[in-house]
Parts: structure tokens; C-alpha cells; sequence
């Protein structure tokens, strides 16, 4: 029997495409595809240069593949979250910077609600480097986490904590800081009746917080740095929280009823600090 493989169905022209976020809406099955740079003629190429001026693509599946389906502005685009309140639909989009060299970390970050035919602005936020928009629900609780910041002396007075905002029925409200200085990701799961949420920090440690109904706490580091990305699973009645880090060994992590204790080190292959790729036409990692 042969072994299963994947197959190339289709090429997407995209420029510094930083993920991909699949949904279905009213229908159609859409691709938010966030993308931070064009090249720029008459200089090299590089993952973290370029014209940031650039459109978020939103592509819907079609008898021939995907095709484009709207552009939406969305400069030195980093992240797409699409998520529900209701019988709304909204797509969050995080913008790194705007510029073409030197940049600016200070920018404005969208959030769009669908109208029925297309996406359109509902609500703008000052951001600084944001990174990723993670949607979550406590109970009936909609909550919406920028984790953003990075360490730029020049630009400091501008430079924003990573913000967790609340649903208040008719906007987002600002709900808590949670204090950073690199912040890449965010990661919300419940164990035990526990609500927990993790917070990736590249310059200094990675913090699990847990909710207490009142805001969220810290209840243990995760990584003292390098942390980049999470995600957790069971596997023979234990629950597992698997800790992603940019320049370090990895860690899985196993509950012990009270909190994640050391399970298995996933060594690193190669620590690379300033991995590189064209910004044209592939989706890669920056390291800023």
C-alpha cells in the first residue's frame, strides 16, 4: 500500500505572508492570509525589510481554487483571528509596523465585523509591534488578547504591554496589562475547572496565568525566555502543555493537578537567531 502523502493543489502569490487563518462564513470557505512586506525595487531582499505598506488577502475557495475575495489595508501584517460573538463574525488583524526603513513599531490595529457581502472596520486600536490576536471565551465571557511590545529604545515612548480586552455587548473594552518586553503568542485552555492562559516571551520569562473570575494571575513560568508558541493535548488520561522556544530546547509539560511539572526536552536541532527567506513570495518566521 502506498504511503500517504500531500500534493500541491495550488500556488498562492503573497508577499511576506506571516499564516494563514481558515474559516467558514455564510457559505464560502475563506483564507486570511496577513502579509508584512513587499520587496522593494533595487534592494535585496530580507524577511524583516521592505515596503510595509501592504493589504491582508482574503481568498475564497471556487471551482478553479482560491481566488482573491477582498483586500483590506493592514500594514506590516503579522496575524489574522477570525472569530464569533452570536451571530456575528469578526476578523482581528495585527500590524508589526508601518514604513519602508526605518519603520515604526507605533501602529494602528483593526478589527472587522462582516456585513454580509464584505468585511469593513469596527474597531481600531493603538498597538505597538503587535504580533497575534487570540480570541477566547470564559463561561458566556468574550475576551480578546493583543500580545505586542518589543525593545526599542528609540521608539520607547510609544512601546505598549501586551493588552487583554473584554466584550462589553457592544465593543471591546480594555480588561488588563500583562506585563512584556517581546511578546509573541497567546495560548487559553481549561484544566480542572481551571482557566488558564499562556503568554509567550521571547526577552524574559514566559508566564502561565490562571483566571480567578476577577482578572488573570500568574500561577507559574513556563520558560525563563525564548518562548514562542504553545499547545497542549491528552494522551493516556494525562493533560500535556507542550512549550515552543525560539532559541532553547522545547519542553512538554504534564499536569499534576496543581501545576505543570517537567515531563520531556525537545532538543533543538540548530539555534538560529536571524533565520532568512525572501519576503516576496514564501510565509516565514521573522525574528523581530
Amino acid at each position: 500500500m502506498p504511503s500517504a502523502h500531500l500534493t500541491e493543489i495550488q500556488s498562492i502569490p503573497t508577499s511576506g505572508a506571516r499564516g494563514v487563518d481558515p474559516f467558514d462564513l455564510d457559505g464560502m470557505h475563506l483564507l486570511a492570509v496577513p502579509q508584512l512586506a513587499y520587496d522593494m525595487p533595487g534592494t535585496p531582499a530580507d524577511m524583516n525589510e521592505g515596503d510595509s505598506d501592504t493589504d491582508l488577502l482574503l481568498l475564497k475557495r471556487g471551482e478553479q481554487g482560491y481566488e482573491l475575495f477582498q483586500r483590506v489595508p493592514a500594514p506590516g501584517g503579522e496575524d489574522a483571528e477570525f472569530f464569533r460573538i452570536g451571530d456575528r463574525a469578526f476578523l482581528a488583524m495585527a500590524s508589526i509596523r508601518t514604513g519602508k526603513g526605518p519603520y515604526r513599531y507605533a501602529a494602528s490595529s483593526h478589527v472587522l465585523e462582516w456585513h454580509g457581502t464584505s468585511f469593513a472596520e469596527f474597531q481600531s486600536f493603538d498597538t505597538f509591534a503587535a504580533k497575534q490576536w487570540k480570541h477566547f471565551t470564559i463561561e458566556d465571557r468574550h475576551f480578546l488578547a493583543l500580545a505586542q511590545r518589543v525593545v526599542l529604545p528609540e521608539q520607547e515612548a510609544d512601546n505598549r504591554h501586551s493588552q487583554i480586552f473584554l466584550w462589553d455587548g457592544e465593543r471591546f473594552a480594555h480588561f488588563q496589562d500583562i506585563d512584556s518586553r517581546w511578546a509573541y503568542n497567546w495560548h487559553a485552555f481549561t484544566v480542572d475547572g481551571h482557566h488558564f492562559l499562556a503568554h509567550a516571551e521571547h526577552m524574559g520569562p514566559s508566564l502561565l496565568y490562571r483566571f480567578d473570575g476577577e482578572e488573570f494571575r500568574p500561577h507559574q513560568e513556563l520558560a525563563d525566555r525564548h518562548g514562542r508558541a504553545f499547545a497542549h493535548f491528552t494522551a493516556d488520561g494525562d493533560f500535556f502543555l507542550l512549550v515552543a522556544r525560539l532559541q532553547s530546547d522545547s519542553q512538554l509539560l504534564r499536569w499534576d493537578g496543581m501545576r505543570f511539572v517537567a515531563h520531556q526536552t525537545l532538543h533543538a536541532r540548530e539555534h538560529v537567531s536571524s533565520p532568512s527567506c525572501r519576503v516576496s513570495t514564501r510565509a516565514c518566521t521573522s525574528s523581530a
